[in-house]
């Protein structure tokens, strides 16, 4: 999506290139120094560069995420090197070192870490990666050096489109008079559901649910509800796409319904 030089590009400001216009701004205070490919940032922890929030940067299938560091000493508590999520919550990424000289990948389908023995004062390239189908992996210079599976990231624009269908077969039901039929039953369920679960994630993002202390258990509980509603939708979609008219005209009308969806 971008790769900064730190190359200023106006006041504060560093240019990025990439698919997307994704400019970076001081915030706080940093210094300029010279990386290994070119300039670099400083920083001594009254400041940090920031990347406004889009949706080029959500990475809801897989993403890669690296850096050049160099640091002249490693905390215990561990620094941050690239960020978006919230704090005490992975419900976005996070690439940082923690604890101490050791690497960890934070991401929405796992966590991993390497006793990496980074060294002070010497560039290091540090990497992270999270697939399609959830397993994470991490890098020093290129060569990887931990791997595990993760839990997969859910497909919401996929379950979206199914749920835009759902709304509109059961629209037309209840305009047959169908409304008490079980698929129109099991379609408001469905999406009931995945009104929970967006619920469940503003609350969260406007800071009204208490968070769990370990941030695997809150992933776990977040995705719970979409899983929930990914069940729901797909075992509906599933059974109305094999479905064949029994003889009973009640039936044949749920079928046409259906079927008159995906015209749309």
């Amino acid at each position: 999506m971008g790769a900064w030089s730190f190359a200023e590009t106006g006041p504060g400001l560093f240019g990025s290139t990439g698919p997307s216009p994704l400019p970076a701004r001081r915030v706080g205070s940093l210094g300029l120094a010279s990386g290994p490919h070119g300039p670099a940032i400083r920083l001594d922890g009254t400041g940090y560069v920031e990347v406004a929030p889009q949706p080029a940067l959500d990475f809801t299938e897989a993403g890669t995420f690296a850096a050049w560091i160099r640091p002249e000493s490693f905390p215990a508590g561990g620094m941050r090197i690239l960020d978006k999520s919230e704090v005490g919550t992975s419900n976005g990424f996070l690439l940082d070192t923690h604890p101490g000289r050791c690497l960890r990948l934070i991401t929405q389908v796992g966590t991993l870490d390497h006793a990496a023995q980074l060294e002070p004062g010497r560039w290091t390239h540090v990497a992270g990666t999270v697939s399609a189908d959830g397993r994470l992996a991490l890098y020093m210079d290129g060569q990887p050096v931990a791997e595990r599976a993760g839990a997969g990231a859910p497909d919401v624009a996929g379950l979206l489109r199914k749920a835009r269908r759902l709304e509109d077969f059961h629209r037309r039901l209840a305009q047959q008079g169908l409304a008490g039929v079980y698929e129109a039953a099991h379609a408001r369920l469905a999406l009931e559901s995945l009104a929970t679960a967006h619920e469940r994630f503003r609350r969260l993002d406007a800071g009204m649910l208490r968070l769990l202390a370990e941030p695997r258990s809150q992933v776990a509980a977040d995705y719970a509800y979409l899983e929930t509603a990914q069940r729901l939708v797909d075992g509906l979609v599933k059974v109305l796409d094999a479905s064949a008219s029994d003889g009973a005209p009640e039936r044949a009308e749920v079928i046409r319904c259906w079927e008159a969806t995906a015209r749309e």
